[in-house]
C-alpha cells in the first residue's frame, strides 16, 4: 500500500490486501471449533476481538503521529510501511508454533492434552467427514443459522461504518485534528475491551449467551438513537454514547460468534461463507452511510437512525434464534489449563 502511485493502483491494491486478509477470520473460527469447547467459546471469542480495540487504542494515536511525518516518504507512507511489516514478521511465529491440533501442542503437557481432546469429544459432534459441498447442508438443516447471520450482518455494517466515518464526523463536529482524533477514540476502545471481557466471561459463566447477545444488541440501537442529541451537546457527551456503541461492535463479537461456531461445527466451507456474509455487511454500513450523508449534504443522523432500528431488530433476532450451549463438568486438567490463561 505504501507504494501506491494514484487512484488506479490503489484500488489494485487495496483489493490485494483484502483478498490477502480475507482468509484470516474463516481460518480463526476454523481454529475455534477444533480447540476450544463450546462452553469456553464465547470467553475466549471475547478475548479474541479486543485486539480490534486495543489496535485503535494503540495504534489510533501512533497512526496519527506518523500521518504527520516528512521526509524521504509521505506520512500515509510511513503508516502502512511501519504498520504492516510487524504483520510480516508475525507470519513466521504462526508458522513455528501454532500447530494444526491441540494433539500437536508441543506447549501442553499430554494430561493437558488429554483433558482437552475429551472435553472436545464430549461437548461436540464426531468429526465431520462429509464432503465439501456437502458441509453446507448445515444451512438447511439448522435454519436458526440463518437469523444469526443476519446479525452478524447488522453488526458488521454499524461496525465499520462506524470505523469509517467516525473521524470524520468528530473533525466536522469539534474539528480537532488526526492526532487529537486518535487520542480521543481511545476512550470508547478501552472501554469496549472492558465490555467485551465482561460479557464473554459472564456469559461462558452463566452459560447464557443468549441473553447477552439480546442485551448488547440492545444497548448499541440505543446508542445509535442517542447519536444525535449528543452532538449537540458537547465533545465528551458524543464520545460518551460512541463509548456505548463501540462496546456494542466489539462485545457482540464473543457470544454471536460462538452461537454460529457451535451450530456449524467443524466445517471451513461454511465458516468461510460466514465470513463472507460478514464482510457484505462490511460493505454495506460504510456504503449506506455515505451515500445517506452524500443525499442529505453531509448529514450522518439518518444513517444513525438506520443503524437503530435494524440493531434493534437484530437483538430480537438473537433472542429467537441463539441456542445456548449445553452445560458439561469441566475436566481438573482443563479448567486448570483455563484458569491458568484468565
Amino acid at each position: 500500500m505504501a507504494t501506491t502511485q494514484g487512484e488506479h493502483s490503489f484500488y489494485l491494491l487495496r483489493v490485494l490486501l483484502g483478498a490477502t486478509e480475507a482468509g484470516f477470520i474463516p481460518a480463526v473460527n476454523y481454529y475455534m471449533t477444533t480447540w476450544v469447547p463450546p462452553n469456553h467459546r464465547s470467553r475466549v471469542n471475547a478475548l479474541l476481538i479486543t485486539a480490534l480495540p486495543m489496535a485503535m487504542l494503540i495504534g489510533g494515536p501512533i497512526s496519527g503521529a506518523l500521518l504527520e511525518l516528512s521526509g524521504y516518504l509521505r506520512g500515509w507512507q510511513w503508516l502502512f510501511l511501519l504498520e504492516g511489516l510487524p504483520t510480516v514478521v508475525l507470519s513466521w511465529f504462526i508458522l513455528r508454533f501454532l500447530p494444526e491440533m491441540p494433539r500437536d501442542a508441543v506447549w501442553l503437557d499430554e494430561k493437558q492434552r488429554t483433558a482437552l481432546a475429551n472435553a472436545m469429544s464430549e461437548q461436540t459432534a464426531a468429526v465431520v467427514t462429509e464432503s465439501y459441498a456437502a458441509g453446507f447442508s448445515v444451512f438447511v438443516k439448522k435454519p436458526l443459522i440463518w437469523g444469526l447471520l443476519a446479525v452478524l450482518l447488522i453488526a458488521y455494517a454499524g461496525t465499520f461504518a462506524l470505523i469509517y466515518f467516525l473521524p470524520v464526523i468528530l473533525k466536522s463536529l469539534y474539528g480537532v485534528t488526526p492526532l487529537q482524533i486518535g487520542w480521543l477514540l481511545a476512550i470508547p476502545n478501552l472501554i469496549a475491551i472492558g465490555a467485551s471481557y465482561i460479557v464473554g466471561r459472564t456469559s461462558e459463566r452463566t452459560g447464557d449467551i443468549r441473553l447477552h447477545l439480546t442485551v448488547i444488541c440492545i444497548a448499541g440501537g440505543v446508542g445509535f438513537l442517542m447519536l444525535k442529541p449528543a452532538a449537540v451537546i458537547s465533545l465528551w457527551a458524543f464520545l460518551a454514547v460512541i463509548s456505548l456503541i463501540t462496546s456494542f461492535t466489539i462485545a457482540y463479537y464473543g457470544p454471536l460468534n460462538a452461537a454460529i461456531q457451535n451450530l456449524i461445527g467443524a466445517r471451513p466451507g461454511p465458516l468461510a461463507l460466514v465470513t463472507t456474509i460478514g464482510a457484505t455487511g462490511g460493505f454495506i454500513g460504510p456504503s449506506l452511510t455515505g451515500f445517506v450523508m452524500q443525499l442529505s449534504g453531509g448529514d450522518w443522523r439518518p444513517a444513525a437512525l438506520a443503524f437503530a432500528i435494524v440493531t434493534l431488530a437484530g437483538a430480537l433476532l438473537a433472542f429467537l434464534c441463539v441456542q445456548n450451549p449445553r452445560q458439561h463438568p469441566v475436566a481438573p486438567a482443563l479448567e486448570q489449563s483455563f484458569v491458568r490463561n484468565r
